[in-house]
């Protein structure tokens, strides 16, 4: 009776460290796909396109930046302690988001407007891929200080 005890302890703890692996799995696919959809952002932004364009890009990667962080919140701060109070948990929620939707109207402003500016254009231009291997390709100069063909230089 024991043994099929433990042998049932075994399986729940197993099958509760499968949960947890792959909801660390998820969470790990949505910030790579958040890190992408931003340098994506950062790399079109870097082309001259429509300010439409930029506006919705920054719209749905601040949306998306700012629902898990709502997401992580929820799950590792305020699920464990008040998992079966829905009334507390969702006014908590919404104190949350009153307080972050400022700073992402910010955040979000600021990243359109530097993509629809011509900085970005500018700096794009300055630190060119290109422009940076030819300097790393581009043989270094010889010095003729007046010396003769024939002379050794040590």
């Amino acid at each position: 009776m024991e043994r099929e005890n433990n042998k049932h302890q075994f399986e729940v703890l197993q099958q509760t460290q499968h949960e947890y692996a792959k909801r660390n799995i998820h969470y790990m696919g949505i910030t790579i796909t958040i890190i992408v959809a931003f340098f994506i952002m950062l790399f079109v932004g870097s082309f001259p396109v429509s300010l439409p364009t930029v506006r919705v890009m920054g719209f749905f990667f601040f949306i998306s930046l700012f629902e898990f962080l709502i997401l992580l919140l929820d799950s590792f701060v305020l699920s464990p302690p008040f998992h079966n109070r829905p009334l507390i948990l969702w006014l908590i929620k919404i104190g949350v988001i009153a307080l972050l939707a400022p700073f992402q109207h910010f955040l979000e402003r600021g990243v359109i407007d530097l993509l629809s500016s011509k900085k970005l254009i500018e700096a794009r231009t300055k630190f060119s891929i290109k422009k940076w291997w030819l300097g790393l390709k581009k043989q270094p100069e010889t010095r003729d200080e007046g010396l003769e063909k024939e002379t050794a230089v040590l």
